[in-house]
């Protein structure tokens, strides 16, 4: 029970400092170098076990009532990194411990091309940071 409420405690804390400071500083810089940020620091806290270590124990959640089995795939959880966002699957170690139940990453194409021209990402007008 002690756990438990540490984790909503642990949980709450997290979404304010979100809220009130991340969400705030990732409004005032470029979007396509926030997505390049988090792609390239997640991918090296993955690779470290102290950090999915860490990870693990203060973001991952558990919980039975979260499954799901769709198309007779079992997920542990339904909240799910939809492709496009990991194209280059460098986030395959750290995302599990942040408690996302399944993850599209990579593509594949017959011919190398440029992408999209930039600005490929913008930030939603109507959300206030």
């Amino acid at each position: 029970m002690y756990n438990l409420i540490m984790q909503k405690i642990t949980l709450r804390l997290y979404a304010l400092f979100y809220r009130k400071v991340l969400k705030r500083v990732f409004f005032l810089l470029d979007p396509e170098f926030v997505h390049e940020f988090i792609i390239s620091y997640g991918g090296k806290l993955g690779n470290i076990s102290f950090t999915r270590f860490l990870a693990r124990k203060f973001f991952f959640v558990q919980n039975k009532s979260l499954n799901q089995e769709i198309a007779g795939i079992k997920f542990a959880n339904p909240i799910g990194l939809a492709a496009g966002f990991d194209y280059e699957g460098k986030l395959t170690q750290i995302l599990p411990v942040l408690s996302f139940g399944f993850q599209t990453i990579g593509t594949i194409t017959n011919q190398a091309y440029e992408g999209n021209p930039k600005p490929r990402l913008v930030d939603c007008p109507n959300q206030n940071p």
